[in-house]
């Protein structure tokens, strides 16, 4: 009787563990496969300049290395390359402006990368009606004599023409007096305002004249002296001239 009932008691403990050890195994999480390698980023150059790129189809298309071609745009829009030895460069070019997705990726890297200005970029509108009839180097140079690239400009402020003038009485009379200033613009700049700055003005009386041409300025200052024989009062004015400048950079 003693041994029937270890028998059955060794079975009991068997069959608990052999329980025990199957809900251990169903509790344990499942293995997760690692993640599969993700392919690193391919550096696109004008990503970060948020271009947009035209669709490979239109590159295979034309035949172009978009990465050569966005250089050679720019240089032979500022007039950087020599045509007569890279005559090629015309056909590349012109190639590329004739679809209007390449001509506005190039557009954009020329505002996002090279940084044009709105002068230079209203001008590629013009380069580019020229340049996609594919013109040969000696009537692309004629073009471009015509048509330069304008130049970056940068604005600044100058401060010129200091006047001053005083009037006294002289004897009975009330005295007068009158000077002005002439100032011409450096080689390149045009003028694009002038106002009177630190000026002191007791009966008197300024004028500054902007010549036609924007370069050059003339600055007029008067005062006269009043009050009577008896209450002699001077008469000034005195001021210089902050002139705003374009320039070349």
């Amino acid at each position: 009787m003693a041994n029937r009932n270890a028998v059955k008691y060794g079975s009991v403990v068997a069959i608990v563990l052999i329980v025990a050890a199957l809900l251990a195994w169903l509790a344990e999480p499942s293995p997760v496969p690692d993640p599969a390698p993700t392919a690193p980023a391919q550096p696109h150059a004008a990503a970060d300049l948020d271009c947009v790129r035209p669709p490979a189809a239109i590159l295979s298309k034309v035949g172009l290395d978009l990465t050569v071609t966005s250089a050679k745009y720019k240089e032979l829009a500022i007039g950087s390359i020599n045509v007569k030895t890279d005559p090629g460069v015309i056909d590349t070019v012109g190639t590329a402006v004739r679809d209007s997705e390449m001509q506005g990726y190039l557009r954009c890297l020329a505002l996002n990368r090279d940084h044009f200005t709105a002068s230079q970029a209203a001008y590629l509108e013009v380069f580019n009606g020229f340049v996609s009839t594919k013109p040969t180097p000696e009537a692309f140079i004629r073009w471009q004599s015509e048509h330069p690239f304008p130049s970056a400009v940068v604005d600044r402020t100058v401060h010129v023409c200091p006047l001053d003038v005083t009037a006294e009485w002289e004897g009975l009379n009330a005295g007068s007096k009158s000077a002005k200033c002439d100032y011409v613009a450096d080689a390149g700049c045009t003028i694009l305002s002038a106002e009177k700055e630190k000026e002191s003005n007791n009966n008197g009386a300024s004028r500054i004249d902007i010549g036609a041409d924007h370069r050059s300025l003339t600055a007029y200052a008067s005062a006269n002296a009043h009050g009577s024989a008896v209450d002699r009062k001077r008469g000034w004015i005195a001021f210089s001239v902050a002139v705003t400048l374009r320039c070349p950079s």
